[in-house]
């Protein structure tokens, strides 16, 4: 995916992610943008997303979860492993996730802790389905009332 249609804010943050994430491989801040973008790309082009269906990932409410469909629920699945955000057996990085989610619902970040240890806790996400579900529990744990 184009870094120009991944919304700025959450660009940053996956460059800020990835740093930690591959800090031991000394990556300058461009080829971590590099990787970024090549994920995402690579992502984009094995489930053939339409740009139509790429400006609704990475969703700001509940109801913009409703909007995936398989191919965008595959998409997150795709780009959160290539970002080692999920580990080859499924077990999600929960330190990477929380800086995610804590920069993207940054005026929600106090309930980005509780959220995380109540849906990524004892969990493998091992297909697309399995990430929409955590996905799901993330955003309604944080974004509810």
């Amino acid at each position: 995916m184009k870094v120009s249609s991944i919304n700025s804010v959450v660009f940053g943050l996956l460059v800020l992610l990835l740093s930690l994430n591959l800090s031991k491989a000394s990556l300058t801040d461009d080829e971590v943008k590099a990787i970024i973008e090549s994920a995402g790309t690579q992502c984009q082009q094995a489930l053939e997303l339409s740009m139509e269906e790429a400006k609704f990932l990475f969703p700001q409410t509940l109801q913009g979860l409703e909007k995936f469909n398989d191919k965008m629920k595959c998409y997150m699945f795709c780009f959160y492993q290539k970002l080692k955000m999920i580990d080859t057996d499924g077990k999600p990085d929960s330190k990477a996730f929380t800086v995610f989610f804590e920069g993207e619902f940054g005026k929600h970040k106090e309930k980005v802790q509780p959220a995380i240890a109540k849906c990524l806790t004892d969990v493998r996400i091992t297909d697309c389905d399995a990430m929409a579900k955590v996905e799901h529990c993330l955003y309604e744990n944080i974004l509810e009332q």
